[in-house]
C-alpha cells in the first residue's frame, strides 16, 4: 500500500502531462480513502476475520513485539557508540546484544543476532561509514531513475520507497535479496548507456583461464556446498535418532561426530546439539553413565574448540556451563558462567545457570539469594518467582514458599508446570497435604487428564484418605469411560492395601 501510495506521489510529480497527474491524484485519493475506511471498519467482524487484515488492525506501537523492538533499537545505539567508524565486523550484532542486554527482554528469544531494523544492522557491522555506503546505493539507483524521468522511475522509486521503509521493522534475508538486488539490475540496465567493444581474448589463454577458474570452482564448491550438504543432512539424522528411544543414544553420539568432522557452516550448530544432548540424558538412568560420561567429555571438548573460534561469545561460554553443570562439575561451570557474564552482565539466562550450579550443589541459601537478586532486578518476572518457589520447597522454607506463591498469584496464573515442579518437590519432602493442594488444582483446570486423577489419588493414598483417592478414581472413570479398568484396576489395589 506504501508502495502504490509513493509510486502514485512520484509519478504525479514527474509526469508533464496533465491527465497523468489527475490519474495519479485520483490513486493517492483511493488510497487514502481504502486507509480511511479500514480505520473505521477495523473493528467489524470482517476485519478481524480475516488472516491479512487482521494482523494491520493489531498494529500498535505498544505491541510487545515492537516494544521489544525499541530496547533492542537502544542496545544496538549504544553498540554503535562504542566502535561508531567501522562497526563491530559482519555477523556480530550477537556481541552487542549480549553486551548491552536489556533484562526487560526475559520474555524474549534469549538470543538475538540481527537488529530488526537494517540500517541499525550496518551500524553495527560496518559502522557509519558502512551505513552511508549502503544508503549510496539507494542515491544511485535514485539518481539514475531521476535521469530518465519516466513511468519506470516511479515505478521503480515505489519498489524502493517501499523496501527502504520495510527496513526501518526487518533484516534483510536472502529472498530479499534477490529481489533488492534484481531491481538494482534492472535500474543498471534502464539507466546505463550501451557501448560495444569487442574483447579480444587469444584461444589458448582463453582456454587455460576457463580450466584454471573450473578448478577453483570446484574446490570452492566442495568446501562451500558440498560438506555443507553432509554436515546439515547428518545434523538431521541425529535429531531424528534423538527422538527414537535410549537404544538409538549411540548412535545420536555418533551422527554428531559425524557432522562435526565435516568442520562446516554446520559445525556451530552441531556442538550445540552435542551439549543440548548431555542435559537430555544427564538424569536418565536407562543410558549407560559410561557413554554419559564419554558424551559430556566430547561436548566439553567441541565447546572449547569454538570458544577459541569465538572467545567473546557467551552463548558458548554458558553451554560449557550447562554441560559441567549435567555432569557435576561445579567449580569449572562457575568459571565458565563468570566468563559469560565478563560479556554479557545482565542476562537473566546466564544468572540463572549460576542459580542451577548451587541449587544442584545443595547449596540453597546461595541459590536462593541469587534468585531474589534476579527478582529484585525484574520484579515482573513470574518464571523466576516460580523457580525461587521450587528453591524454597526443596530447602524446606515453607513459609517463604507461601510468601513467593502469593506474590506470583498477583502477576500470572501458576503454569501447569510449575505446580507439578512444586508438586515433586513436595512429595520428596513427604508433604503430601501440599501435594494434593497442588493437584486439586490441576484437577480443576483438568478434569479428564486421567494421569492428573492418579497422582491427586496418590497423594490422598499416602494421606491414609482411601476414600478420598478412591472418590478422584470414580470420578475419573466417569469422566473417562476408556480409563475404567486402569481405574478399577487401582481402586482395587487402594482398597487391598
Amino acid at each position: 500500500m506504501g508502495g502504490l501510495f509513493l509510486f502514485a506521489l512520484i509519478f504525479g510529480f514527474s509526469s508533464r502531462e496533465k491527465k497523468y497527474r489527475v490519474a495519479s491524484a485520483g490513486l493517492i485519493g483511493g488510497v487514502l480513502l481504502l486507509v480511511i475506511g479500514f480505520y473505521f471498519l477495523k473493528e467489524t467482524d470482517f476485519v478481524k476475520n480475516n488472516s491479512v487484515l487482521g494482523r494491520f488492525r493489531d498494529v500498535s506501537l505498544s505491541d510487545s513485539g515492537n516494544e521489544a523492538r525499541f530496547i533492542i533499537w537502544n542496545m544496538a545505539l549504544q553498540g554503535f557508540k562504542e566502535h561508531p567508524v567501522l562497526g563491530w565486523g559482519m555477523e556480530n550484532f550477537n556481541l552487542v546484544f549480549n553486551k548491552y542486554y536489556d533484562p526487560r527482554l526475559y520474555t524474549k528469544e534469549p538470543w538475538f543476532d540481527r537488529a530488526h531494523n537494517v540500517f541499525f544492522d550496518w551500524l553495527i557491522s560496518a559502522g557509519i561509514l558502512g551505513l552511508l555506503a549502503y544508503l549510496g546505493v539507494f542515491a544511485s539507483a535514485m539518481l539514475a531513475l531521476w535521469k530518465k524521468r519516466s513511468i519506470e522511475f516511479a515505478v521503480f522509486g515505489g519498489l524502493l520507497g517501499a523496501y527502504f521503509f520495510q527496513n526501518l521493522f526487518v533484516f534483510d534475508q536472502l529472498i530479499s535479496y534477490i529481489l533488492f538486488f534484481s531491481v538494482l539490475a534492472f535500474i543498471h540496465m534502464f539507466g546505463a548507456s550501451e557501448k560495444k567493444q569487442p574483447i579480444k581474448f587469444a584461444p589458448a589463454a582463453a582456454m587455460a583461464l576457463t580450466a584454471f577458474i573450473a578448478i577453483i570452482f570446484v574446490f570452492v564448491f566442495y568446501a562451500v556446498n558440498i560438506k555443507a550438504y553432509f554436515e546439515n543432512r547428518t545434523l538431521i539424522e541425529a535429531l531424528k535418532f534423538a527422538s527414537q528411544g535410549p537404544d538409538k543414544i549411540s548412535d545420536v553420539f555418533e551422527k554428531f561426530k559425524k557432522a562435526i568432522a565435516y568442520n562446516s557452516i554446520g559445525t556451530r550448530e552441531a556442538r550445540e546439539q552435542v551439549a543440548q544432548l548431555v542435559t537430555q540424558i544427564a538424569g536418565r538412568d536407562d543410558i549407560p553413565q559410561e557413554l554419559k560420561m564419554e558424551i559430556a567429555k566430547y561436548a566439553i571438548s567441541e565447546l572449547k574448540k569454538q570458544l577459541e573460534i569465538s572467545p567473546t561469545d557467551t552463548r558458548y561460554h554458558l553451554f560449557l556451563a550447562v554441560v559441567y553443570n549435567a555432569v557435576g562439575d561445579f567449580g569449572n561451570a562457575r568459571a565458565s558462567i563468570q566468563k559469560a557474564l565478563e560479556y554479557s552482565p545482565k542476562k537473566q539466562q546466564i544468572k540463572l545457570e549460576l542459580i542451577q550450579s548451587y541449587y544442584l550443589e545443595k547449596n540453597f541459601d546461595k541459590a536462593i539469594e541469587l534468585m531474589q537478586g534476579i527478582i529484585g532486578e525484574t520484579p515482573n518476572y513470574p518464571a523466576a518467582r516460580a523457580n525461587l518457589i521450587l528453591i524454597a520447597i526443596v530447602a524446606g522454607m515453607d513459609e517463604l514458599a507461601d510468601k513467593e506463591i502469593t506474590e506470583l498469584a498477583k502477576q500470572a496464573v501458576f503454569e501447569d508446570d510449575d505446580l507439578k515442579r512444586w508438586a515433586n518437590a513436595y512429595a520428596s519432602r513427604k508433604r503430601f497435604d501440599r501435594v494434593v493442594q497442588l493437584y486439586e488444582e490441576l484437577s480443576k483446570r483438568y478434569p479428564a487428564d486421567t494421569q492428573t486423577s492418579i497422582n491427586l489419588a496418590a497423594a490422598y493414598v499416602e494421606l491414609g484418605e482411601k476414600n478420598k483417592a478412591v472418590e478422584v478414581l470414580k470420578t475419573a472413570i466417569s469422566k473417562t469411560p476408556a480409563f475404567k479398568t486402569q481405574g478399577e484396576q487401582f481402586i482395587q489395589q487402594i482398597l487391598g492395601n
